[in-house]
């Protein structure tokens, strides 16, 4: 008799422990996105840019299918973000921003993260500076 397969569950617990133990150190990589952690911090940071620019898009915050085919994609834009405006509640709020006026404009149109770095994240610096 064969055993039935195992099924990886992201929700169960035994994954939710494995992530609580995963410990980042500088110059480690990001098991979802591959990319080199300078900061524990710095990864969080991308998430929650990415996650802005998920929920400004219209979808649900906990949609996985998603995480797996765009997470990485964005993250580069992400950093960029960072970067450029100085730290991710700045990004956050570009994103934000943008999202709403462009759909003010036309309601159907679609933005990507690689648009509003591209286009949109230096007019949005300097109609903000503090």
């Amino acid at each position: 008799m064969t055993e039935p397969l195992s099924v990886y569950d992201p929700d169960s617990e035994e994954t939710r422990k494995k992530k609580e133990k995963i410990e980042l150190k500088p110059g480690d990589r990001c098991p979802t996105c591959s990319q080199m952690v300078e900061r524990r911090a710095d990864l969080n940071e991308l998430r929650k840019v990415v996650m802005a620019y998920k929920l400004a898009s219209g979808y649900e915050l906990g949609d996985k299918s998603w995480d797996r085919a765009f997470f990485k994609i964005y993250i580069p834009f992400a950093k960029k973000m960072i970067e450029f405006l100085g730290d991710w509640g700045s990004a956050v709020q570009c994103i934000q921003d943008t999202s709403e006026r462009i759909k003010d404009w036309n309601p159907v149109a679609h933005i990507t993260l690689q648009k509003i770095v591209s286009h949109h994240m230096a007019s949005w610096r300097l109609e903000n500076r503090k």
